[in-house]
């Protein structure tokens, strides 16, 4: 028997500079699993988005033409109370130790490497973003 990841339908911020990357995975997110997919190019345009529009769940890339990424969470937190709680994975070519430890400590709950593959990406968001189930003892 085959068990169906199932999520709720979220508004995610998806902050990706490559064409073809941001393309794709806003194609899977949206026809794929249904969510509402916004995407920005860099760290301003997101921040920009992001204070006047509401997300469940930033999804981003660290090496970001106007920065590095990691500063996002903390950023977009702190921009207006929309997005206080914001849950936020990072995307990244760098998988070391070190890389994934320093997301992790920026605020992002989670920290995948490119090239991404759909069942680890929804799996990831499914655990970030779903309150954990409740089990009788």
């Amino acid at each position: 028997a085959t068990t169906a990841v199932v999520i709720r339908r979220l508004r995610i911020l998806l902050v990706e500079d490559n064409a073809m990357t941001s393309l794709l995975l806003r194609r899977m997110l949206e026809q794929r699993f249904g969510h509402a997919v916004t995407v920005a190019q860099n760290n301003a345009q997101a921040l920009k988005i992001s204070s006047h529009k509401q997300f469940d769940l930033l999804l981003s890339d660290l090496g970001l033409p106007d920065g590095d990424g990691r500063q996002l969470p903390s950023l977009i937190r702190s921009n207006g109370l929309m997005n206080r709680t914001v849950k936020a994975i990072a995307i990244s070519g760098y998988g070391m130790k070190e890389d994934i430890e320093a997301s992790l400590a920026a605020g992002f709950a989670a920290h995948l490497v490119k090239p991404i593959q759909s069942r680890v990406l929804v799996e990831t968001i499914k655990q970030v973003c779903q309150p954990p189930q409740l089990t009788a003892e």
